[in-house]
């Protein structure tokens, strides 16, 4: 397996955003397979199409501060906002879409998704989901390892804090039903712990000798994974945002972790049994007694030189009201379904806030 290397000193803590959308009929508010039709209309540097036609991603410049970010991503859901209500349709953000029927998700008929079906005895049938993906520039494989490791880490607070995905099929799950759906996925899931590129490469080279459909390092789809072709870390645990807001609050999370222990080992002992659990409950969850609410409020203390320096103070705020509340999107989803007890009008609010 031939892996493309573009690390480079001029990487480190450049980051980039990519948000997954639903697309939604305004009438029934169900996912309707029109991203073809959105892309003519589109940036086709910024927009792109995912596994179902129900879907459409956007991804920003590479940005090198908060600030940059913030603007991209109020363009980015602006652009898309306008192109889909000139098609009649909306726009809706969350890790997964309450009512929506799986099975009924038309997939893009781009070949590399139709051996992944294939390979996986038709299971990437359950992807229909929606996730923020942030990409964080490293400077070398060396400190790309460092860096896989200390995000790995802080998976299971990552995903307690991001948790947006509480409804499926008509049903309420867990916090994130979405990562617990892309687990039954082969591609999918928590990493290996890795502290070198040799292991890393390995991991790869024995996936691919199982899966054809993984070619390169760009086929699996871990919460954590490297991409050397474009010089990051990527962490993929994040369920989708409605608020950009806490986009941005997720977002600073990631740059704060990556920036303050950049020269450093984070040792947090995360296991699958940790993230399962958040998983489960989100910000809610305890481990031996001690709430995660705890655990992630003592990290972002320990980094405030850090959040200071970087200007993420605002963002940090956002996600510090979430610990003191103890209550994430996937809450406050559940407050508002409980209010109308209805999933059409709870993904019409939804559509709202993520265009607000």
């Amino acid at each position: 397996m031939k892996i493309k290397n573009n690390f480079k000193e001029s990487n480190f803590g450049k980051f980039g955003i990519e948000e997954e959308f639903q697309i939604v009929d305004p009438n029934t508010f169900d996912l309707v397979p029109r991203s073809k039709d959105l892309l003519l209309q589109l940036d086709d540097n910024r927009f792109s199409d995912e596994i179902f036609l129900s879907t459409i991603e956007s991804n920003t410049p590479i940005c090198e501060d908060i600030s940059q970010a913030r603007g991209q991503i109020k363009n980015l859901r602006k652009q898309l906002k306008n192109v889909a209500n000139q098609n009649g349709l909306l726009i809706s953000s969350a890790g997964t879409h309450p009512f929506a029927n799986w099975e009924k998700q038309v997939l893009n008929p781009k070949p590399r998704y139709f051996q992944q079906m294939k390979e996986n005895n038709g299971l990437n049938q359950l992807e229909v989901v929606y996730g923020l993906h942030v990409h964080f520039g490293v400077n070398n494989i060396k400190q790309s390892m460092r860096m896989y490791h200390n995000f790995r880490e802080v998976i299971p607070y990552i995903v307690a804090l991001s948790s947006n995905s509480p409804f499926w099929e008509s049903k309420e799950c867990y916090q994130s039903t979405r990562l617990h759906v892309l687990d039954k996925v082969p591609q999918y899931g928590y990493p290996k712990k890795m502290k070198t590129w040799k292991e890393y490469y390995n991991n790869l080279v024995e996936l691919s000798s199982v899966y054809q459909s993984i070619k390169s390092e760009k086929d699996v789809f871990w919460d954590v994974r490297l991409r050397p072709d474009l010089g990051t870390v990527e962490v993929r645990a994040l369920d989708a945002q409605t608020d950009r807001n806490m986009t941005l609050a997720m977002v600073a999370f990631v740059l704060l972790v990556g920036n303050h222990f950049k020269n450093n080992w984070l040792e947090l002992g995360s296991d699958h049994l940790k993230r399962t659990a958040c998983i489960k409950y989100g910000i809610k969850t305890t481990f031996s007694n001690q709430q995660v609410s705890d655990i992630i409020n003592n990290l972002l203390k320990e980094m405030e030189p850090t959040q200071d320096k970087l200007g993420l103070s605002k963002e940090i705020r956002k996600l510090m009201q979430v610990i003191k509340l103890r209550a994430t999107p996937a809450d406050y989803q559940k407050q508002l379904y409980q209010k109308t007890k209805s999933f059409p009008k709870l993904v019409k609010k939804l559509c709202e806030v993520t265009i607000k």
